[in-house]
Formats: C-alpha cells, structure tokens, sequence
C-alpha cells in the first residue's frame, strides 16, 4: 500500500481491468497500440472504395479548323466559358476578336451574338461571364468602358437582349459571378488595379 502526500501526482503503472472499464496506466506505447489496433480494425469494416474506370473521362484534341465542325468560328480564340445548367447553352469569349458566342445545343451549331450586345451599348471585347446556377437565361458579362473591363451588362432572355447595370466599377473588373435566384440575382464582382487595392 502506498501513501500520498498533497502535491505528490500519482501515475498508475498498470492498465487495470475492472469490470469492463479499463484505466489508463503510465504505459502510452500499450495504449498507442490499443488505439492503432481499434482504429484499424473499425478501418477494415468500412467497404472499399470502387476503384476508378479507366475511359470514364475522355479528353479528344479538335483540330482549327475540325472535320467535325466542333469549332465556334475559324478564326477563333476562345478565354472564357460558360455553361448553363440545362447543360446545352454554352457560351464562349473571344478576347482579341472582341466577338461573344452561343450554342442553344450542347456546342454543335454556334451563333454570334456580339450584335446584339453591342446594340444594347456595350463596348467589345466582353472579358467575363457568368450564368445563373438555376437559370441558363439569366447571364452577366462584363465588357468594355476605355479598353478596360468595367460595364456589366445582363440578360434575362438568354442573350437575345441585354441592359446595361451602371456598374460603378472604377478598376478592372476581374471576377465576375451570379448567384441564385433568392428573391432575384445577385451579382458579384471583383476589382483589380495591379496595386493590390482593388
């Protein structure tokens, strides 16, 4: 038997089994042991992931100008795509040809839309895109004001008409997005100056 002082701590030198409780004792390697051994076990009864089939992504070069007809317009340089949810409006930018395009079937026929655009008062290029996560009709892009990326102009018909937002954006507008419909659209955007006070 052993005594205690006050002050004194007492470290337990065994792992006793009591009933079905066991204490921890001063000995960490058996417990780090117990606890590997629990853990590894608790792992092996998990089921095994399904291992990942080959093919199931397939990426395929496309040729400018393709045999295919997979390509917007020749020539054409594509920074910037978007997809609606419907997963057959597609939508793409051409930067330095300053020209906006849409497919109404997953890509295969393509239309310019810049006209329409540029009808509305906007100043091409168009620098960024966005669609609505829930309405493949509801787009924001961002085009031009002096060379630079500062309008937003939108559309709730899919492109077929767009208005001007008077975004009051006095540095470049480098992000562009639009949530979902919550009672409307919220679009949001994001400024540059290349001095990191955007």
């Amino acid at each position: 038997m052993r005594r205690f002082t006050a002050g004194q701590v007492h470290k337990p030198t065994r792992i006793h089994r009591v009933g079905q409780v066991f204490k921890l004792a001063s000995h960490p390697r058996r417990f780090t042991l117990v606890l590997v051994l629990a853990m590894a076990t608790c792992l092996s009864l998990l089921p095994a992931p399904s291992p990942a089939q080959a093919g199931t992504v397939n990426w395929t070069v496309v040729d400018t100008p393709s045999i295919e007809s997979n390509v917007i317009l020749s020539p054409s340089e594509v920074n910037a795509i978007a997809i609606g949810h419907d997963g057959r409006t597609f939508y793409a930018l051409d930067i330095p040809n300053g020209k906006v395009f849409r497919s109404v079937n997953s890509g295969i026929g393509w239309d310019d839309i810049t006209g329409v655009l540029t009808n509305a008062g906007a100043t091409m290029p168009a620098w960024h895109i966005a669609l609505a996560p829930d309405n493949h009709n509801f787009i924001a892009i961002v085009t031009s004001t002096a060379a630079a990326p500062r309008r937003v102009f939108i559309s709730l018909d899919g492109g077929n008409s767009w208005h001007d937002t008077n975004c009051t954006a006095t540095s470049n507008i480098s992000a562009l997005d639009v949530s979902p419909n919550r009672n409307g659209y919220d679009i949001m955007v994001g400024t540059r100056t290349g001095a990191g006070n955007g």
